[in-house]
C-alpha cells in the first residue's frame, strides 16, 4: 500500500503534468513553454521518488540528482522569464545554474553519490541557486509601483520559500528525522498557483489567489477522503472495482455542489464587497433586457455601478456615427477628459478593436515596469504605436482602471470606463467578465436604437414624398399669384413706405419659394449619374466658386488635401453642393472671422473588411456646437439660425447616404466644430491609383 510520502509524490506528479498540459493548451508563449518544462521536470523528480518508495533496496540517488539537475535548469529559466530578467546578473545566474546542473549529473555518474556529504552538498547547491531566484523576486516586489504586481511577486516568492523549506524537511526525513514528508503536497499546490497566474488574463491579487488555492485544497482533501473511505472497504478484486466506480460516481456528483458552496463561503469571508458587486451586476444585466433607449441604458448602468460604492469614476465614451472618434456621453464622479488627443485616441481604438478585450491599467503598469516583454516575446511588435506608455496615457485621460469594449456585430461602438482611485486592481476577473456582459447589452441597445431610427427616417421620408408633390402645387401656385400682384402694385406705389412694405413681401415670397424647393429636394429620391471622380478636385473647383464673394476677407482658408487620394463613385455635382452647404454653415458660425480648414484623408477599415473611406473634414474656429444640438443637427427643419430652413444639412445627409457614405459632427480640437463626410472608395479605379499617404501636407 502507498505510504503518505509516496501519495504526496503521486499528487505532485499528477498536478505537474496536468498543469503543464493545461497552460500549453491555452497558450504557446515562451513563458508558458518554460513553465511546462519546469512543471514537467518537477513531475519527473517526483516520479523517481514514487518509484523509489515502491522499490525498496534499489539505489535511486543518481536518478534523483539527474532529475534535480533538470529542475535547477528549467526552474532558473522559468523564474528569469517571469521576472523578465536579462541583465548581467541574470546571465551569471543562468551560467551558474548550468554549471550546477552539470556538476549534479557528473556527481550522479560517480561513486561519490553514496557519500552523505556529497548528497548534502548537491542538495545545498540546487536549493541555494533556486533560493537566490526567490530572493531576487522578493527584492523586485519592493521596487514595483503596481500593488497587484507587488503582491503577485511577493506571493510567488513566499510560496517558493515554503517549497524550499518543505524539500529540506523531506531531505531530513529521508535521513531518519521524525518529520512528515510533505514536499510533494506543497509542490503540487505551488505548481497549481503558478499555472493559475499564467493562465489568467489579468494578474491576480493576493486575496483572489488565496481564495482559489483554498477552494482547490479543500476540494482535493474532501474528494480524496470520499474516495479513500469507499476504496478501503474493498476486500477482494471484484469489490475493489465496484467501490472504485462508486467512489468516482459520488465524486462526480458532489464536485460542482461542493465547489459552489466553498466558493460562496470563501467569497463571503474574504470578498464580501466583490460578492455584493457581482450580485448587483447580475441584477443590472437582467434589468437592461427590457430597455432600448441608449441614454436610459447608460443612466441605469452608471447610477447602479456608482451607487454600489465600488467605483469613484465611471462613464461611457461612444464612437460617433461616422466613427470619427470617441466622445464622452455620460459619466459619474469627477469629470474625465471629454475627448482624447487624436494620437492617443487612434492608438487606443486600434488596440481595442484588434484585441476585443478589456484594457486594464494595472496590467499596463506591469508591462511598463518590465525591462522586456513578459516571456521574451509577447510585447508590442516593432513599429506598432500601441506601447504600454501610450495606452496608459489614454487610460489615465479617461480616468479609468479598466476599459470595457462595447462591440456590435461588426465594429467597436465605444467604451465603458471604471476606476476606484482608493485601491489598485479594484476589479476581479469574475467582475470584469460580468462587466463585459453589461457592455454587450449596451451594444445591443445602441444597434437597436440605430435600426429603429433608420426605420423612422424611412417612414418619414416616405410620408414626405407623398406630401411633397401636393404641397408644391398648393403652395407655389398661390405664391406665384401673390408675387405677380405685388410686383404690379410695386410699379404703381407712390410713397416710399408702401414700396418698402412691398419689397418685404416680395422677399418673404422668395423665401417661401426657396423653402418649398429645398423641401422638394429633401423629399424626392436622390438620383444622378454615378461615375468615379476625384474628391480633391471637386473641393478645389467648389472653393473657386465660393472665393468670388462668399468667403469674407477675415476668414483664413486652409487646405490639407491628402496626396494620391483614391477615387470615389458618385455624382460630382451633388457632392459639390454638399461641400457648398458645409462651407457656408461653417462661415456663418465664424461670423466673418476665423480659420476654415478643409482636410481629406483615406481612412482604412480597422478590421480590414473593405478598402475604407475617403474622408472630407470641414473644421471651423467658431464657437462650436453644444452637445444637445449635435444629435439634431441633421434633422429636417431643425435650425439654430434665425431665418434658416433647417433643410440644408438634412439634404447633405441624404445625398451622402445615397452615395453609401455617412456624415458626422464633433467638437474640433482647440474649439470650433468639425463636420465630416465619409465616402466609400471606388473599387473600379482603386488598382489604377497608389494608396494615399494619410499624413496630408498643407497645400497653398
Amino acid at each position: 500500500m502507498l505510504t503518505f510520502s509516496s501519495q504526496a509524490a503521486l499528487l505532485a506528479v499528477i498536478v505537474g503534468v496536468a498543469t503543464a498540459i493545461a497552460v500549453l493548451l491555452r497558450s504557446r508563449r515562451p513563458l508558458t513553454l518554460r513553465y511546462a518544462l519546469f512543471a514537467g521536470s518537477a513531475a519527473l523528480f517526483y516520479v523517481v521518488s514514487l518509484v523509489r518508495s515502491m522499490m525498496q533496496g534499489v539505489d535511486f540517488d543518481p536518478l534523483h540528482m539527474i532529475a534535480a539537475a533538470t529542475v535547477l535548469v528549467t526552474g532558473t529559466r522559468f523564474f528569469q522569464a517571469l521576472l523578465s530578467d536579462h541583465g548581467v546578473r541574470a546571465t551569471r545566474r543562468g551560467r551558474l545554474a548550468w554549471i550546477g546542473a552539470i556538476a549534479l549529473v557528473v556527481l550522479a555518474l560517480t561513486p561519490l553519490t553514496a557519500l552523505l556529504i556529497a548528497r548534502i552538498a548537491a542538495s545545498a547547491l540546487a536549493l541555494g541557486l533556486l533560493g537566490s531566484l526567490v530572493w531576487t523576486m522578493e527584492k523586485r516586489a519592493r521596487d514595483v509601483e503596481s500593488e497587484a504586481e507587488r503582491w503577485r511577486l511577493r506571493y510567488i516568492a513566499v510560496g517558493g520559500g515554503v517549497v524550499i523549506v518543505a524539500i529540506v524537511v523531506d531531505l531530513a526525513a529521508g535521513q531518519g528525522a521524525p518529520l512528515p514528508q510533505i514536499g510533494g503536497v506543497i509542490v503540487a499546490i505551488y505548481l497549481y498557483i503558478l499555472s493559475q497566474i499564467l493562465v489568467m488574463q489579468r494578474l491576480l491579487d493576493l486575496h483572489e489567489l488565496l481564495g482559489k488555492a483554498l477552494v482547490f485544497s479543500v476540494l482535493a482533501l474532501t474528494l480524496a477522503a470520499v474516495y479513500s473511505l469507499l476504496v478501503l472497504w474493498a476486500g477482494e478484486p471484484g469489490v475493489f472495482v465496484f467501490n472504485t466506480l462508486l467512489a468516482s460516481a459520488i465524486i462526480l456528483i458532489l464536485f460542482d455542489p461542493i465547489r459552489t458552496w466553498l466558493e460562496e463561503k470563501i467569497a463571503r469571508a474574504l470578498f464580501s464587497r466583490q460578492r455584493d458587486f457581482s450580485r448587483t451586476l447580475q441584477r443590472l444585466s437582467r434589468s437592461l433586457l427590457s430597455l432600448v433607449d441608449p441614454d436610459e441604458v447608460q443612466t441605469r448602468i452608471l447610477d447602479t455601478i456608482y451607487n454600489s460604492k465600488r467605483t469613484t469614476h465611471c462613464g461611457f465614451y461612444l464612437l460617433e456615427e461616422e466613427q470619427a472618434g470617441l466622445e464622452l456621453t455620460s459619466f459619474r464622479g469627477p469629470r474625465p477628459e471629454p475627448r482624447l488627443e487624436p494620437a492617443l485616441e487612434r492608438v487606443l481604438l486600434d488596440q481595442i478593436a484588434r484585441e476585443r478585450a478589456p484594457l486594464q491599467r494595472d496590467a499596463l503598469l506591469v508591462e511598463l515596469e518590465r525591462p522586456a516583454p513578459l516571456g521574451g516575446g509577447d510585447g508590442d511588435e516593432p513599429g506598432r504605436a500601441a506601447t504600454p506608455s501610450t495606452l496608459l496615457a489614454a487610460v489615465d485621460a479617461m480616468s479609468a482602471d479598466v476599459c470595457i469594449p462595447i462591440v456590435g456585430n461588426t465594429r467597436l461602438l465605444g467604451l465603458m470606463t471604471l476606476r476606484d482611485e482608493r485601491v489598485r486592481a479594484a476589479f476581479t476577473n469574475d467582475e470584469i467578465t460580468q462587466l463585459l456582459r453589461v457592455g454587450d447589452l449596451v451594444a445591443v441597445a445602441l444597434e437597436n436604437s440605430r435600426v429603429i431610427e433608420r426605420l423612422r427616417d424611412r417612414d418619414r421620408l416616405a410620408l414626405l414624398g407623398e406630401m411633397a408633390a401636393g404641397l408644391a402645387h398648393e403652395i407655389r401656385n398661390p405664391l406665384g399669384a401673390i408675387k405677380s400682384a405685388v410686383q404690379y402694385l410695386q410699379e404703381s406705389a407712390a410713397d416710399g413706405e408702401g414700396r418698402d412694405f412691398l419689397k418685404i413681401t416680395l422677399a418673404e415670397v422668395d423665401r417661401l419659394d426657396r423653402v418649398v424647393s429645398k423641401f422638394l429636394d429633401y423629399a424626392r429620391p436622390t438620383g444622378g449619374a454615378f461615375t468615379p471622380f476625384d474628391l480633391n478636385e471637386a473641393i478645389r473647383k467648389t472653393l473657386k466658386l465660393l472665393e468670388a464673394g462668399e468667403i469674407p476677407a477675415g476668414v483664413k482658408l486652409e487646405l490639407l488635401l491628402a496626396e494620391r487620394l483614391p477615387f470615389v463613385s458618385g455624382d460630382a455635382d451633388q457632392i459639390k453642393q454638399v461641400i457648398i452647404n458645409l462651407v457656408l454653415n461653417a462661415l456663418q458660425a465664424m461670423d466673418g472671422a476665423g480659420t476654415l480648414r478643409l482636410q481629406t484623408e483615406h481612412a482604412v477599415s480597422t478590421h480590414g473588411t473593405d478598402d475604407g473611406h475617403v474622408v472630407l473634414r470641414v473644421i471651423d474656429s467658431g464657437p462650436g456646437i453644444p452637445s444637445e444640438v449635435r444629435s439634431k443637427l441633421f434633422s429636417p427643419f431643425f435650425s439654430t439660425r434665425e431665418g434658416g430652413t433647417g433643410l440644408g444639412l438634412a439634404i447633405c445627409k441624404r445625398v451622402v447616404e445615397a452615395h453609401g457614405g455617412r456624415v458626422g459632427v464633433r467638437g474640433a480640437t482647440g474649439g470650433g466644430a468639425e463636420l465630416s463626410v465619409h465616402l466609400p472608395v471606388c473599387l473600379a479605379v482603386k488598382s489604377e491609383r497608389e494608396l494615399p499617404v494619410t499624413d496630408a501636407a498643407p497645400q497653398p
